[in-house]
């Protein structure tokens, strides 16, 4: 995507018309910043919910990921 530091964006994880639980999982060079969200250590979205991540790019290649709703 062409990100360098600093670059951050959001994304939505629809759930509210699923079934199951959605996780959301990292790989090499992204990390999940903890508490992902206030109460909360996880990274998943729940049936019947909606999640809104922002993920922030400390460097061309690694970021940190954040659960902001």
């Amino acid at each position: 995507i062409g990100a360098v530091q600093g670059t951050t964006f959001d994304f939505v994880v629809d759930n509210s018309a699923g079934a199951n639980t959605v996780t959301v999982q990292v790989n090499t060079g992204i990390v999940a910043i903890t508490p992902v969200i206030t109460g909360g250590d996880t990274l998943t979205v729940a049936s019947g919910t909606v999640g809104v991540f922002k993920v922030i790019f400390t460097s061309a290649t690694a970021a940190l990921l954040a659960r902001v709703a």
